[in-house]
């Protein structure tokens, strides 16, 4: 297999998890209608310790996917605010942990949301009430994503994918994560929540095409879970992005799921060495951190 369509440029300050290019992806061209001049699709994931907020823009719509710990809000809407982000077309919010909706309230109140989507377990906290309220003042009605959904913006496309129980026997707040697949031309960005080894099977066993040339959110912050070989198998990810703290989780639990990683080949970055910036630029992965 091939990274023909690849050049996969890296500035760095810090490296994240040693990886070795011993798999690539297929050549995934055909029927591929190429990116216009100066097509730019960015995905930014910040870094909020261990937790989740990710932004992705063409420059014209913004889409945020979670929103980080309540006590990480006001760092998370400063850096939206000198991104010169005033608005979001749709806000993502995967599942109901703090390290998820925490600054969710926060975003509401401060920018104009245009849609909200949210899945259908919920986990009653302050966090959560936070959240409903911060709703209501703004006299927004989140959207239940109970079926596969698709919302497109300019060239980029997202692909929600929601839990297939209503409730899961184990950890059912993250295995009731939404997964999203975000496409850009040729390239996809897997982001999958919290998933743990009961969702990450449920969505590779999905009788869907196998993307290649995709880019990997890891689930669950990095946390080890023997599922995720089974999305490895199908996507062979080009890099993987770990949402984590230097502490949490266990640094040995993230070791050994980049073991993992490092089998099927591709970059790893972690959050807590700085944000990650990628961008898809003329068929061209750039990669900062």
């Amino acid at each position: 297999m091939k990274k023909s369509l690849l050049v996969l440029a890296v500035v760095l300050l810090m490296a994240g998890c040693t990886a070795h290019n011993n798999a690539s992806p297929a050549n995934n061209s055909n029927n591929v209608i190429p990116p216009e001049k100066n097509e730019i699709l960015t995905v930014r994931f910040f870094n909020t310790g261990k937790s989740d907020a990710i932004l992705i823009t063409d420059g014209e719509h913004n889409i945020l996917v979670d929103t980080g710990y309540r006590e990480t809000a006001e760092q998370l809407t400063a850096r939206l605010k000198e991104l010169n982000v005033t608005s979001l077309d749709l806000l993502i919010l995967t599942h109901f942990d703090k390290d998820h909706i925490g600054g969710a309230a926060a975003i509401i109140d401060g920018f104009d949301v245009q849609e909200i989507l949210q899945g259908g377990y919920v986990k009653d906290s302050s966090h959560y009430s936070s959240y409903i309220e911060a709703l209501r003042r703004k006299g927004i009605t989140a959207k239940l994503v109970d079926r596969d959904l698709e919302r497109s913006y300019g060239s980029f496309r997202l692909r929600i994918n929601p839990p297939a129980e209503k409730e899961y026997e184990k950890n059912p707040s993250n295995n009731s994560s939404l997964i999203t697949m975000l496409d850009f031309h040729d390239y996809s960005f897997l982001l999958m929540g919290d998933a743990e080894n009961l969702r990450l099977k449920e969505y590779a066993d999905l009788a869907v095409t196998s993307e290649t040339n995709v880019i990997l959110k890891v689930p669950h912050h990095g946390d080890y879970h023997k599922n995720l070989a089974l999305i490895l198998d199908r996507y062979h990810p080009l890099a993987s992005v770990i949402c984590c703290s230097e502490t949490d989780p266990e640094p040995a639990e993230v070791e050994k799921t980049c073991a993992l990683l490092n089998q099927y080949g591709g970059e790893i970055y972690r959050t807590y060495q700085g944000e990650v910036r990628i961008d898809i630029d003329q068929g061209k992965v750039i990669v900062n951190q």
